[in-house]
């Protein structure tokens, strides 16, 4: 498939996922997620294109929410760590997506002590 077929596809996955949080839209969601992984994104970020940017903003709400399975979420992080692939990526995720803190989030949730508080550096 080409990447504009599987950014829509991974949209109405986040969609799908978002509405009705099934095993069955989980999988797909998570099949749709590596199917994108498998793909060379480069520069996807830096295209300014809306498709990207909307399947990014989805899947980093979704990896910041504590009710998104712990599977699903490592492999929207894996997704994201391979489209920060260059400064202006990096950048961008950082800036325009606010992925500091929803890491900082994921980190939280997922700690073996959550009673400790959580500093950014």
């Amino acid at each position: 498939m080409d990447m504009t077929t599987c950014l829509k596809s991974l949209l109405l996955a986040v969609q799908q996922y978002r509405d009705n949080r099934t095993a069955q839209n989980t999988a797909q969601l998570q099949r749709h997620v590596e199917e994108v992984s498998g793909l060379k994104c480069e520069q996807l970020l830096a295209s300014g294109q809306v498709l990207p940017s909307e399947c990014v903003s989805g899947l980093v709400e979704l990896a910041g929410d504590p009710n998104t399975s712990p599977a699903l979420t490592a492999t929207i992080i894996s997704l994201l760590a391979q489209l920060a692939c260059d400064d202006e990526s990096r950048e961008m995720l950082h800036s325009s997506y606010n992925l500091t803190s929803t890491l900082a989030s994921i980190i939280h949730c997922h700690s073996a002590t959550p009673g400790e508080p959580l500093v950014l550096q």
